[in-house]
């Protein structure tokens, strides 16, 4: 029987949070946790080393060394903060009166409303419920939140009801920001939850930002959000030498913007 591709990263989702936990599984313990064949947990564990999320060993796995899982905003909140607010001062140059602006969720973007308190004349759209509760106190700028299923501790706002809410919208500019960021895999997330609705508004913006400090490059993660060239700007500190910046700064295409950090 055919298993769905659903079904598939599920599983791929549960053997990262146990090894998160347990740094080892081995592929009995896989099979036992998901009622499959050891042939099946081969093939599985085959595709997830070749995404670069594992590393095989005998007769079990561990997590890659570049792997990365999700954190909660409360972690990720005090983790380069200075160079989140260089990002997001830098974003701001970006952002013009009447632009229509979808903010997605993370702390980074979350920098972007901080900073745009000020502003006047813009529609912001957001998926993220710190960015709308940063914002609506705001009387110069609309802001609209999706619908949907709130989930814990990120605050993002997933589901089909915010799918069905952004039909029909285009975006000036989109502002979103990266779990993980390589040459060879693009943009990946830990939560396939939330890829269709950032795939939809990369397809449905004008122009896309991607913000992203130096800490989340040369990595990958479970899902695969959007190749490079889908982006159309990625800002980041000045502080990033990743193998991938240094290849972008030579491309034309994304544009690579640095922010500088004042560490003082």
């Amino acid at each position: 029987m055919r298993v769905s591709a659903d079904i598939i990263l599920n599983r791929q989702q549960q053997i990262l949070e146990r090894l998160q936990q347990q740094q080892k599984l081995s592929i009995d313990e896989i099979a036992e946790m998901f009622g499959i064949t050891p042939s099946s947990v081969r093939r599985q564990l085959q595709d997830m080393e070749e995404k670069g999320l594992v590393t095989r060993t005998y007769k079990g796995v561990m997590l890659a060394p570049d792997w990365e899982f999700e954190e909660d905003v409360r972690s990720r909140r005090y983790a380069q903060t200075l160079e989140k607010r260089a990002i997001a001062k830098k974003a701001l140059e970006y952002i013009g009166e009447r632009d229509i602006i979808l903010l997605g969720n993370g702390t980074t973007t979350l920098e972007v409303a901080k900073q745009l308190k000020n502003r006047e004349n813009l529609i912001i759209i957001t998926t993220s419920v710190p960015v709308a509760a940063e914002l609506y106190n705001n009387p110069g700028i609309e802001v609209q939140m999706v619908g949907g299923i709130v989930r814990p501790y990120t605050g993002s706002i997933v589901g089909p009801q915010s799918l069905r809410f952004l039909e029909g919208v285009h975006f000036s500019k989109a502002f979103i920001g990266a779990d993980s960021i390589s040459l060879e895999n693009g943009i990946t997330t830990p939560n396939q939850i939330e890829v269709d609705i950032d795939r939809f508004v990369i397809e449905n913006s004008a122009e896309v930002f991607v913000l992203a400090d130096h800490s989340k490059f040369d990595k990958v993660t479970l899902a695969h959000l959007t190749d490079l060239d889908q982006i159309d700007y990625i800002i980041t500190d000045t502080q990033n030498s990743s193998q991938c910046i240094e290849e972008l700064k030579k491309r034309s295409h994304p544009r690579v913007l640095e922010a500088p950090v004042d560490y003082k």
